[in-house]
Order: structure tokens, then C-alpha cells, then sequence
């Protein structure tokens, strides 16, 4: 740190003297934040002299690629903010937050503000890479203090956790999901009697998670696949809809779990990070009267790239190109960005997975050169499974573009398998 930029940050500090701000660090310019969220694989060289055999091996490093856009630093600075302004606002060191925390609030007490942010996108937009990759710049999940207010020993603050909403939407699946993980990651079995009951309300398992998050100052929930706690329609029923009909409306899975959702964002003990596909958020915000409160911190869209000119495009496949594993790279212009967003529909997932199997077409042939024509019959082979889904894409006909998340392979083997035939 800079003399200068270590000079501002005493002098403005509207966090200090508390501890849980503190065990986080410093603010991270957006320069800082941009270098530590990329992930960059070792660049390849000298591949004339590599057989192909081996360079196919190496390929396998481009699944760690990471090339973060403007809206995953944005995303970046809104989780920083929640939780800085979070733990401010639940100082440790003020007697105020043991009453709140054990005792109710005091009747002289402010109401707590919300903290909340939304994520959206489709899948393979990088939504959940991103959220992610943002959680992981705190210092670590778990901060251990050799002392900490108020309490006699050592005690440890949990800065984030990081579930799937369960596939039902269930209130005792979710409370089970959270105490399932919350065990995993400390490494302990605080949960433990209470899973293994024969039965459990979603109240119960939800409100002892609570309490043992609350009295270890987790920062950020971040729940992802939110859309989870709708039913959505079938394909089938979807199918069904005529011309101009209204999408059919996202039914609740189980009203408890929205409701302790709530309940438990207006606390203002925790900042929320909710994130799912764009019915799923629709449908979240649609059910609440004070649906804002969902995205008090921030809204984040991750979009597909449209434009093969749209800058951030040409800098997306500018990093990418650098990863070129074949005797003869290909020279990405105008043309061959038209082709990537073609073929892929311009996700990201997607293009990195081309990007992969063209060149592993490519180190078949002898002259090892990577060509056009080696993208369109990766797309025609290896990728064909997600052709559907990008025709949907492309067509920008609502109709078609609903049925988007349903034409994608769900499942991770798809991908998997993709990734180990490279």
C-alpha cells in the first residue's frame, strides 16, 4: 500500500475500531479487485515443438479461465459494501447488539435496515462464477479472534455461506441444506442431533440456524437458484400457451420459506445475496409488496454478449485467444467474433466450451493449424447438445426464448464429459 492511499485510509475510516471490519481488511480499488478476481491459466508457448497428444492435456487448463466483466465488479463493490455496512451496524462492542442478539431489540432502538442485493442471468452468463469469485476475496470464510467483545476466549466470525436453495423450495429442505453446510464448512457437528431427528418442521431448523449464524456474525447469505422456491410451469404446459397468452405465473413451493426469507433479510443482522435465472427473480419480487427491499444494495444482470463489437466482447475474446494450444493459432477478427456469438449464442459457458473443442478438432489434423472451419464442426459435434438452445437464443422469439433454460443439458455431466474429452 501506497503511503498516500495507507495516509486516506486513516483518515477516512467509517469503520473504525470494529473488530469484524477490521479481520476484512482494506477497501480494494477496482483495479485491485479486477487483477484478483481474474483467473489466468499459464500462457502457452512454444507449442510447434509440443506433441498434440500433450498439448490435449493442456487444453484442460482453459476450464480455469476467468475473465471478469464491469458487472462482476460491480458485484464486487455491492458485497463489500453489504457487509462493511452490515457489521457496522451490528458492532460487537456495543451492548445494543448482545440485546438485539439475545434479548429483542431495545425499545429506544432504531429498526435495522436491510442489506440485499439480486443476481440474474441465464445459465452459463457466469452469475453464480462471479458471486463466487466475490465471496472468495474476503479474507476467508472463517475469521478466527483470539478475544472478541463481550465474550471470555477465542471466538469465530463466519464472513459468508454459500448454498443451492433444495430443488423442492421445502422450509425444513432449506433449514436442513443450511445446518448440512454450515457443519461442513467449520468443520464441526453443531447441527448434528438436530439432522438426525426422524422429522423436523422448517421452522424449527431454520430458526436454531439463525441463532448459531447470528451469534458467529455471518456477513452474507448468499442463496443461489432462487427460483427454487417456485414451481415452474412444465414444458409441456408451456408448450401448450397460446400466441400472446401470458407466461403462466410461477407458483410458491412451500409460503414458509418466502416468509422466513423475509423475515429474515429485514432483520438486518445478515445482508442478503439472493441469485437464479430470470423467471425465478421475477417471480421472488412479483410476491412481495416491498419487493425493492430484495435489491436495496445492488441489482446485477449477467447478460449474453449480442454484439460481436460490443467492447467488452473484444476484450472477452481478446484474453481468450491468448490460450491458443495448437502449432498454427487462429487470428481472432470481426469475422471470427461473429462466428463465436453464431455459435454459441454469445454465453460465456458456451464459447469457452468451443473455444476448447475447436482446437481439439484442430490437434487431429497434421498441419495443427486452428480454423473456422474447425469451430463449426465442434459446434456441429461436441456442442450439439446446446444447439437448441442457442437457435433459441438467436431467433429473439419470446416464445422460443422461453424455453431457453430447459433446452440447455441441466445436469453436470454434460459438462463434464465435455471438459474430459478435451
Amino acid at each position: 500500500m501506497s503511503d498516500s492511499k495507507a495516509a486516506s485510509s486513516l483518515i477516512f475510516n467509517p469503520y473504525e475500531g470494529c473488530i469484524l471490519v477490521d479481520a476484512l481488511g482494506p477497501i480494494l480499488t477496482q483495479g485491485e479487485a479486477t487483477v484478483r478476481l481474474a483467473r489466468a491459466p499459464r500462457v502457452p508457448r512454444g507449442m510447434g515443438d509440443i506433441p498434440s497428444e500433450i498439448a490435449r492435456h493442456m487444453l484442460y487448463e482453459l476450464k480455469e479461465f476467468h475473465f471478469p466483466d464491469i458487472e462482476e465488479i460491480r458485484l464486487q463493490q455491492t458485497s463489500d459494501l453489504m457487509i462493511r455496512q452490515c457489521y457496522k451496524n451490528n458492532d460487537p462492542s456495543h451492548p445494543a447488539t448482545w440485546a438485539a442478539l439475545y434479548g429483542g431489540l431495545p425499545c429506544h432502538s432504531p429498526i435495522p435496515r436491510a442489506f440485499a442485493a439480486a443476481v440474474t442471468g441465464h445459465s452459463g452468463t457466469g452469475k453464480s462464477d462471479a458471486i463466487h469469485g466475490c465471496l472468495r476475496l474476503f479474507p476467508g470464510q472463517i475469521i478466527p479472534h483470539e478475544t472478541f467483545p463481550r465474550l471470555v476466549g477465542p471466538h469465530y466470525q463466519v464472513t459468508y455461506q454459500s448454498i443451492d436453495v433444495p430443488a423442492g423450495g421445502k422450509s425444513a429442505e432449506l433449514g436442513a441444506r443450511l445446518m448440512e453446510d454450515w457443519d461442513h464448512f467449520t468443520g464441526g457437528n453443531r447441527f448434528g442431533t438436530t439432522l438426525a431427528q426422524k422429522s423436523y418442521t422448517g421452522a424449527k431448523v431454520l430458526r436454531e440456524w439463525q441463532q448459531v449464524a447470528n451469534a458467529h456474525f455471518l456477513g452474507i447469505l448468499h442463496l443461489d437458484e432462487i427460483q427454487n422456491l417456485f414451481k415452474i410451469p412444465t414444458l409441456e404446459a408451456r408448450r401448450k400457451r397460446k400466441a400472446g397468452e401470458e407466461i403462466p405465473e410461477l407458483r410458491i413451493a412451500d409460503d414458509e420459506s418466502l416468509k422466513w426469507l423475509l423475515t429474515f433479510m429485514n432483520s438486518g443482522r445478515t445482508a442478503l445475496l439472493v441469485s437464479g435465472t430470470p423467471d425465478g427473480m421475477a417471480a421472488i419480487t412479483k410476491r412481495f409488496s416491498n419487493s425493492q427491499r430484495f435489491s436495496t444494495s445492488g441489482y446485477h444482470a449477467f447478460t449474453r454478449f449480442e454484439n460481436p463489437e460490443d467492447p467488452n466482447f473484444i476484450n472477452f475474446t481478446k484474453a481468450l485467444s491468448v490460450y491458443q494450444y495448437v502449432k498454427k493459432p487462429l487470428i481472432v477478427d470481426a469475422n471470427v467474433r461473429s462466428l463465436i456469438i453464431q455459435l454459441t449464442g454469445g454465453i460465456r459457458r458456451i464459447i469457452i466450451a468451443l473455444w476448447v473443442c475447436g482446437q481439439r478438432v484442430a490437434l487431429t489434423k497434421k498441419s495443427g493449424e486452428f480454423t473456422i472451419a474447425d469451430l463449426n464442426y465442434a459446434a456441429a459435434t461436441f456442442l450439439a447438445p446446446v444447439g437448441p438452445a442457442v437457435a433459441a437464443l438467436l431467433s429473439g422469439a419470446p416464445g422460443r426464448m422461453e424455453r431457453y433454460e430447459d433446452l440447455l443439458p441441466r445436469d453436470q455431466q454434460y459438462w463434464g464429459d465435455l471438459w474430459r474429452s478435451a
